[in-house]
């Protein structure tokens, strides 16, 4: 698939599907440091972008897809996590770290 810019969409999922995340990311005032793929309880797949703070649903918000890479374009590197895998990373500079969910 490809994006407006010609490039090419490493996602198995489309721009626009919607992902949850943070306040903190998309302001870009803390890094992404943990995705998680997984299926919800209706059976869609579903991706979570989060920064090291601990999640709280005051701050949570549900963005596209697109968004994310906008904010963060490290995450094409996780492009092909499989579902029920997660990839953290101790800092923006250091490699991602996948491994299953538990």
């Amino acid at each position: 698939m490809k994006t407006g810019r010609n490039l090419e969409w490493p996602f198995d999922d489309a721009p626009e599907t919607p992902v949850v995340t943070t306040l903190h990311v998309t302001s870009r005032a803390m890094p992404i440091m943990y995705v998680s793929r997984e299926i919800d309880e209706d059976g869609r797949i579903t991706w979570q972008f989060h920064c090291a703070l601990p999640f709280e649903m005051k701050d949570a918000q549900l963005v596209r897809l697109d968004t994310i890479v906008n904010v963060d374009r490290t995450v094409l590197e996780i492009a092909s996590l499989p579902v029920g895998y997660a990839a953290k990373r101790s800092s923006p500079q250091e490699p991602w770290v996948h491994f299953k969910e538990e």
